[in-house]
């Protein structure tokens, strides 16, 4: 419940999912399973003023021989302000989104090193609606590449003792100023943001040791 309205949220996770029985009868007791996916479902609303929608997929072992991760993730979100689309007061906003995402195991430099590849998409559509962009009607496109470089020697998920994790990530979007010959300052918000240009950089590291009896644990985040 917020801003005196009442959210519904319905959540499914699989997490013995097998989506090479999905298509075998016999299987379905009440879904396939045995293979070690995870497959998500959600959805949210408050009726009429905002609607949301995800599913995803995790194939935790990608060929089956090595712990290479895969996973597909699709959603859709809508926020209104509960008018109908045929009223010209009607403001909305509109976001579909997909993301792909492949993990591998690195030996190099060490065993404990890990590389995370994504490739995202979301589409806008804007009616009447500017509390978050710089234009109220139009459309956008973010298409970005991520790339994260990972290492985690931490002994234990829940309680840590000892170990370590850093993480690097660099989230970056084609450069299109420099191929499409536009004159950016004579061009609308509308037309400038069409397709969203950004790189994001971001370091994390997270330190765990045990002295003795007394834990010492170290955050730094940039």
């Amino acid at each position: 419940m917020g801003a005196g309205q009442i959210v519904g949220t319905l959540g499914l996770t699989f997490n013995n999912f097998s989506g090479r029985n999905i298509f075998k009868k016999d299987t379905w007791t009440p879904l396939p399973s045995g293979d070690g996916q995870k497959l998500s479902l959600r959805a949210q609303t408050n009726g009429k003023f905002f609607q949301s929608y995800s599913a995803s997929f995790t194939e935790p072992w990608l060929g089956g021989k090595k712990s290479n991760s895969l996973s597909v993730t699709l959603f859709n979100s809508i926020q209104t302000n509960g008018k109908k689309k045929s009223d010209i007061t009607r403001q909305s906003i509109n976001i579909t989104g997909l993301s792909i995402g492949l993990g591998q195991r690195l030996k190099k430099p060490d065993d404990y090193f890990s590389i995370y590849h994504e490739i995202n998409y979301q589409y806008y559509v804007l009616q009447n609606y500017s509390s978050s962009f710089l234009f109220s009607d139009g459309y956008s496109n973010n298409l970005s590449l991520q790339e994260t470089i990972f290492r985690n020697s931490v002994d234990a998920p829940i309680y840590p003792r000892m170990g370590s994790q850093f993480s690097f990530t660099l989230q970056l979007t084609p450069p299109y100023s420099w191929f499409n010959n536009k004159d950016y300052t004579n061009l609308t918000d509308q037309e400038k943001y069409k397709f969203i240009e950004y790189h994001k950089w971001k370091f994390r590291c997270f330190l765990v040791y045990t002295l003795s009896m007394e834990q010492t644990r170290f955050k730094c985040k940039s």
